[in-house]
């Protein structure tokens, strides 16, 4: 029995070191210090990591963007997976990267995903919710009360279930820990995307937190997480390295000025 939780508690060492690993913010001195302040990165564009409730491992980074700064676009490449890094050598310009839609085992996205006006798969209409650009500007809707109009849409990424709605928490159901990666929309439009570094919580504890934090978030929604949740902001030095490649993904470009 001994034997058996010191190869345990090695093994939990050793998956700690790895996921810590996958998270790279080279300009703190420590990848999981907590930065309970917002930072900015560039004009329109800030982070801050904050502890989910009293675990220290329990991280959610989180970026905030204004959209008259930055505009959003999603890419899909079917059946074809990447990793962030490759989708960061795909996409040199892009000041953030997210991993976006849920996907089968084909690596073909599960819901509706909407890129440059071309729409695949299949909206929700009993479940999550739809982050979407239309006339250039970014707005989220619960896809059951507010079933999504893909007219005139040029993007679009679904995911479930809400977390947030209208300010309060949408989602109270049982459910196990794992990474997780959200976005969200305070009432000034800002746009706010959020992974978890290490390991993340359940998803009814996630939408508490959402809810109750000072973020001041209106609307939220889960987006696939797990072994999924990737990230990337070059301008702040941060990389959260998904254990999936992922065919599918949300990127942020300066606006022309």
């Amino acid at each position: 029995m001994a034997g058996y939780k010191y190869l345990y508690s090695m093994m939990l060492l050793v998956s700690l070191v790895i996921l810590t690993s996958c998270f790279r913010d080279e300009s703190q001195p420590s990848a999981t210090m907590i930065n309970n302040t917002w930072r900015t990165i560039a004009t329109g564009l800030e982070d801050r990591t904050l502890q989910i409730g009293d675990n220290a491992i329990a991280q959610l980074y989180i970026v905030r963007i204004d959209p008259t700064h930055y505009r959003f676009e999603v890419h899909y490449t079917p059946r074809t997976p990447y990793s962030i890094d490759e989708w960061r050598n795909l996409l040199p310009n892009a000041k953030l990267i997210v991993n976006a839609n849920l996907f089968d085992a084909d690596y073909n996205i599960v819901g509706l995903l909407i890129q440059n006006g071309i729409a695949y798969g299949w909206s929700y209409t009993d479940r999550g919710g739809t982050f979407a650009i239309k006339n250039n500007i970014p707005y989220i809707s619960h896809n059951i009360y507010q079933p999504f109009d893909s007219t005139g849409a040029q993007y679009a990424i679904q995911g479930f279930p809400m977390l947030v709605y209208n300010g309060v928490q949408a989602f109270d159901r049982p459910g196990g820990a794992s990474r997780r990666t959200a976005i969200g929309q305070d009432a000034q439009g800002r746009i706010y995307i959020m992974v978890t570094p290490i390991f993340g919580p359940s998803l009814s504890d996630l939408s508490r937190f959402l809810a109750e934090s000072d973020l001041g978030l209106v609307n939220a929604f889960n987006l696939d997480g797990g072994r999924s949740t990737m990230i990337d902001v070059p301008d702040s030095n941060t990389t959260i390295r998904a254990l999936d490649r992922v065919p599918a993904v949300l990127a942020i470009y300066p606006t022309e000025r």
